[in-house]
């Protein structure tokens, strides 16, 4: 699959600062096995140039919230991004980042809300201190994932009263069921992508 990438950018921190920040939050990959999306979320402070500005930072984090939970930091620092008068650059710095696979829910979706966060201190503009903290926030929808079961059964023994069947799944399954004689049976699968089920008691010479 494509990654699939959103950033979340925050107004300026204060009018005359030109600094803000921007969350990207990355879909790298999803695994149907394990029904998860492997996700990057990077914080960064950034800029546009400016002069007259003495400036530095202080804590800075990431927040998600996954398909309605609670709210979870999941990534911190307490990065000093200083620049000072006459610098007149711009500025693209990383805050923190952090890698994670989360799980989606039973139907195979994922929904996240996410919030950055960062608090700028001892910002001098034409002798004036501002003490500014910025954040942002926003929902990331990940790919869907089908939780369709590739699957497939083959006979691996006989005898004339038993019959077993090996069953085999690109997913974990829950539960495995069969039909005999119109009668429906479940066997518990146990979470697992394989396994067998052995049916007894069967009367020799007798279609079923």
């Amino acid at each position: 699959m494509a990654k699939k990438t959103k950033t979340y950018s925050s107004d300026y921190a204060h009018p005359s600062t030109r600094y803000w920040i921007d969350l990207v939050v990355t879909e790298n990959s999803t695994s149907k096995a394990s029904n998860t999306s492997n996700i990057t979320f990077d914080l960064r402070a950034r800029s546009e140039p400016t002069w007259d500005l003495e400036f530095s930072g202080r804590l800075g984090y990431i927040e998600i919230q996954v398909n309605g939970g609670e709210w979870k930091r999941i990534a911190s620092s307490y990065t000093d991004l200083a620049a000072w008068d006459g610098d007149g650059g711009a500025y693209n710095k990383r805050i923190c980042s952090v890698t994670k696979n989360i799980k989606h829910n039973d139907n195979g979706k994922l929904d996240i809300k996410v919030k950055g966060y960062y608090d700028y201190s001892n910002i001098l503009i034409s002798h004036k201190w501002w003490i500014n903290a910025v954040s942002v926030i926003g929902t990331f929808t990940t790919t869907a994932i089908s939780l369709v079961p590739v699957y497939s059964a083959s006979i691996s023994n006989q005898t004339a009263e038993s019959i077993t069947f090996d069953w085999k799944s690109d997913i974990p399954l829950k539960s495995v069921s069969y039909t005999i004689n119109d009668t429906y049976k479940t066997k518990d699968a146990k979470n697992k992508k394989s396994g067998s089920i052995t049916i007894n008691k069967l009367t020799p010479n007798r279609t079923y």
